[in-house]
């Protein structure tokens, strides 16, 4: 089933381009921060690891100006990183708004997508105030093309508590990625010159430029299904033609459930378990099918009594 819809879409839709952003997958485990100090959970139930319900967020800073202001100096309180913000819980101040809201993947282990030209463009978004960097503004992609340097730190939702890592010298510090636009790594801002050879613990990174994926990290819950279940998936970019559709075991449509234009972002959406007469299927094998303007994604269904 897979297979032949794969091959349906690549064919139709073989050739289309998409314009170039950066895709950056970050994961943290609290549990394996050195200094407790240091976590953003140091005052919950007394253990390492931030557990729900509270919340994690991302406070980040981009800085695109030039190689010498975003990398060389670095420093690990004061930095050139913070020219473009998001994260609006400065002061004290953390309204659990969802802005830089991390996902909770268990056991301590957070993880958080960022599509640059995307999230540091949002004016909705970025902190209009005063940084160690100067005023915080909305990336001008035009004027300044290249992201260089990502920097973070996050903050639990009732504390707003700093939550950072034991840096070189033993004080809790940003988190810093360099040469996004080349070869990304850690920059470890105690060293000098600045390097890009610094190995958190607790901190990960992925990154892709031009990636040909615009659907990624898809989760249904529950499945098996037997009232409704939802579709959990996370667009890097908004799409005006997007779909998504629900096929018994043999290929016939079952529903529609979604067509039409989506923002980027964090979705879900739900299957009642009714066809399009709004009638409850039976039991048995179904499979649903998201469709972007380059990407696919289908999976199976377990519909039980």
């Amino acid at each position: 089933m897979k297979q032949l819809f794969t091959l349906f879409f690549s064919v139709a839709m073989g050739g289309i381009m998409s314009a170039q952003t950066h895709h950056i997958h970050i994961s943290i485990d609290t549990k394996a921060f050195p200094l407790v100090d240091c976590s953003a959970d140091a005052g919950i139930s007394g253990q390492p690891g931030v557990l729900p319900p509270e919340n994690l967020y991302l406070h980040s800073g981009l800085c695109t100006s030039n190689a010498a202001d975003c990398f060389d100096n670095i420093t690990v309180i004061n930095s050139n990183v913070w020219q473009h913000v998001v994260g609006n819980w400065q002061n004290g101040n953390c309204p659990p708004d969802g802005i830089g809201l991390m996902t909770h993947e268990g056991n301590g282990v957070w993880s958080i997508d960022i599509i640059l030209e995307d999230y540091f463009t949002d004016a909705s978004k970025v902190f209009a105030g005063t940084t160690s960097s100067g005023l915080s503004t909305v990336w001008d992609k035009v004027a300044e093309p290249t992201p260089f340097t990502l920097g973070y730190v996050f903050r639990t939702e009732s504390q707003c508590k700093k939550g950072a890592d034991k840096g070189p010298n033993f004080e809790c510090m940003d988190y810093f990625i360099g040469n996004i636009n080349t070869t990304p790594g850690f920059v470890n801002p105690g060293s000098t010159p600045i390097s890009i050879n610094y190995n958190p613990p607790g901190a990960s990174f992925t990154t892709g430029i031009d990636e040909p994926n615009i659907i990624y990290h898809h989760q249904v819950s529950p499945n098996p299904v037997q009232e409704q279940t939802s579709i959990s998936f996370f667009l890097t970019t908004g799409q005006d033609n997007f779909s998504m559709n629900i096929f018994d075991a043999t290929g016939n449509l079952v529903k529609n459930i979604h067509k039409g234009s989506i923002a980027a972002g964090d979705r879900k959406i739900t299957w009642d378990r009714t066809n399009n007469n709004g009638e409850k299927v039976s039991q048995g094998v179904y499979y649903f099918v998201m469709q972007s303007r380059n990407s696919i994604v289908t999976d199976k269904l377990i519909v039980i009594d």
